[in-house]
């Protein structure tokens, strides 16, 4: 990321390069118990030695709250506003991002990126509060009412990033001010910053 980057550039870039270098892993309970009756979690990579920012960067894994905070405190070395969020959704506790981009906010789940594009796509960044309500109470792991853990978190209500929902691969243009994706069908797109 260069410093003379826009600051969606600068988000956009560090998200993705979060996305694809750190394995983010999560404790997220489900519903479903073994013999014994303890609740099951998902299978995780090994993330015992990568719970803190440091850590996270030098093994390049870590959980959830990790790649949160990793995530803000990369953005506000390029003075980019951020926040890390948690919430619950039914038995389930989750961790992401807030963002101040041109003065409005927006959720990053970087977690849900990893799982569903292996990084390569937006489909999680730039979302408003309704969006990230939806994506994570229809989730595979995330299951029941979703209630918000974060108090006083900044309304995000602008759409601006609603056209990032189905790209799955993206390159920033050599010009650093405009992104290039391409969708689900493979059809091209152009979004200038």
């Amino acid at each position: 990321v260069d410093r003379k980057d826009s600051s969606i550039i600068a988000a956009i870039s560090l998200y993705n390069w979060i996305s694809k270098n750190i394995a983010v892993a999560t404790s997220i309970q489900s519903n479903d118990t073994t013999s014994s009756g303890i609740a099951q979690t998902e299978t995780l990579p090994d993330i015992s030695s990568a719970n803190d920012i440091y850590s996270t960067l030098l093994t390049k894994k870590g959980n959830e709250k990790s790649a949160s905070a990793l995530y803000v405190f990369l953005l506000k070395q390029l003075g980019i506003d951020s926040k890390v969020v948690s919430g619950w959704s039914g038995e389930a506790f989750r961790t992401w991002n807030m963002v101040c981009l041109n003065n409005k906010w927006y959720h990053c789940d970087i977690y849900s990126e990893q799982k569903a594009s292996d990084g390569e796509g937006l489909s999680y960044f730039g979302m408003t509060k309704s969006e990230i309500k939806d994506s994570i109470s229809v989730s595979e792991i995330c299951t029941g009412a979703f209630k918000w853990y974060t108090e006083k978190t900044p309304n995000a209500s602008s759409k601006k990033f609603k056209d990032f929902r189905d790209v799955q691969s993206f390159s920033i243009n050599s010009e650093r001010n405009g992104i290039e994706g391409y969708t689900k069908e493979f059809s091209r797109f152009m979004w200038e910053i």
